[in-house]
């Protein structure tokens, strides 16, 4: 008989192949089904030797048997299945992975630095809830997405006390208290779950006090995989000398790290800090009062300082990203127009013009298009009562009407995942959302979530 490993020749009393150490199955003496030997050959006579038998039709030796060869089938289904769920999940890694490592950004990234340069205001939302601080209500609460469900989850002394910041990552809320009334109490960033247990600071800014003559305030925060990035204004009044530096922490309050600062004339909304770089706004005032509005671009410790790019307009604020590119507004006497440049400074681009009489803020990137509150503007115009919402392709395609003549006053935005939250705002700290709007990316499906009913 023959070996079913190796194919040598072997005695029939054998149990173990001498030339491959092969435990012997004495099936691989049978012909395989379908074998090549032709059906018409007949079989042999009996040999002469029985020690060294010659079968008629031996199955090759690469031809397995059929009681080897039909589980290998039978598993064939499986191992294509596990090879596709392999090259998906290689897929998903390499989108998410890749883009970091060769510098570039991800969507979610692009909306979570967006989000914290524009939105100037604490709010922010997870697969659950919308999270968010309300003075009206009386501190920080969660919602459903729809409206419904609004609970006070992180009670807070509004007569003196407001969040000027507040990101989440996963079920952990990070959130800025900031006394508006004594400039000597440290801001300080707190940490809670989404159901506003387990309160823990984690981090003190610095109040005033006469021997450091200054003091800094937690602007905002954004975290990229489980790592904060805070913005802190600080002043100094031995020299007036007023700038922004950048901290990074973990999410426990761990491994705290000043980088760079930014100068402290960079526009309040326009800072936008990603894991690699951060860029921002500059307008520089002249004696005669024109402005000078610049981009310009850093690496998180200050370094590789480049200016991307200078207005021809006057001063530039509202700065956005969105893959590989910065959106910001550009304004002088009067004059508007919504712009973009590359992130390295090329191609920069006018994007919108409102008619005449009519201005622009940018207020969200999100999902490949800019989101602008627009309004009448004439000479008489002290304050913006009524407003439109409008939705500008990246592009500069052509501007859509998503909402008229919203009232919300003092509004700021966040982009919430195929959702804006707009929040009212009074004229102080004191008045931060007194009410609360989600709207689809689409116009669709405005809803005004009931603050006065918090218990």
């Amino acid at each position: 008989m023959f070996c079913s490993k190796c194919g040598n020749q072997i005695p029939d009393t054998a149990k173990f192949c001498p030339a491959c150490g092969a435990t012997v199955d004495v099936r691989a003496v049978a012909p395989a089904s379908g074998s090549a030997a032709p059906a018409s050959d007949p079989a042999p006579a009996a040999p002469a030797a029985p020690q060294q038998p010659t079968p008629a039709a031996p199955a090759p030796p690469q031809q397995p048997a059929p009681a080897v060869a039909a589980p290998k089938r039978r598993r064939t289904p499986l191992i294509i299945a596990a090879a596709v769920v392999l090259v998906l999940v290689a897929g998903v890694a390499a989108a998410l992975v890749l883009p970091r490592i060769f510098g570039g950004s991800t969507a979610a990234d692009d909306e979570t630095a967006s989000n914290s340069s524009l939105a100037n205001g604490p709010s922010a939302t997870t697969s659950e809830y919308d999270i968010f601080f309300s003075s009206k209500a009386g501190g920080v609460c969660r919602a459903k997405p729809d409206g419904s469900s609004v609970e006070l989850i992180y009670p807070v002394d509004v007569e003196t006390t407001y969040a000027p910041a507040l990101a989440v990552d996963g079920d952990t809320v990070f959130f800025v208290l900031r006394n508006y009334m004594d400039g000597s109490v440290a801001p300080e960033l707190h940490a809670i779950k989404t159901d506003g247990t387990g309160d823990t600071v984690i981090f003190k800014g610095e109040g005033y006090t006469a021997d450091s003559g200054g003091w800094s305030n937690i602007e905002s925060i954004v975290v990229y995989d489980h790592v904060l990035y805070l913005l802190a204004s600080v002043t100094r009044d031995e020299n007036n000398d007023t700038y922004t530096t950048i901290i990074t922490m973990n999410a426990d309050g761990s491994d705290v790290q000043e980088h760079g600062t930014i100068p402290g004339n960079a526009s309040y909304r326009g800072v936008v800090v990603t894991p690699d770089r951060v860029y921002y706004a500059q307008n520089e005032y002249s004696s005669t009062g024109s402005t000078t509005g610049t981009i310009n671009s850093m690496s998180l410790d200050g370094g590789d300082f480049k200016e991307l790019y200078r207005s021809s307009v006057g001063s530039v604020m509202d700065l956005g990203i969105w893959d590989g590119r910065l959106y910001f507004y550009e304004s002088a006497n009067g004059y508007t127009v919504i712009s973009s440049v590359g992130t390295d400074g090329s191609d920069p681009t006018k994007l919108y013009e409102p008619p005449a009489q009519e201005g622009a803020y940018l207020v969200a990137v999100a999902d490949g298009a800019l989101y602008l509150q627009s309004w009448e503007s004439n000479a008489d115009t002290l304050e913006i009562v009524t407003w439109d919402l409008l939705r500008l392709p990246v592009d500069g395609g052509e501007v859509e009407v998503l909402a008229a003549d919203l009232d919300l006053y003092n509004p700021t935005f966040t982009s919430a995942g195929g959702r804006l939250l707009i929040a009212e705002n009074g004229q102080y700290a004191g008045a931060t959302c007194g009410r609360l709007v989600s709207i689809n990316y689409d116009g669709s499906n405005m809803v005004e979530y009931p603050l006065d009913e918090v218990a």
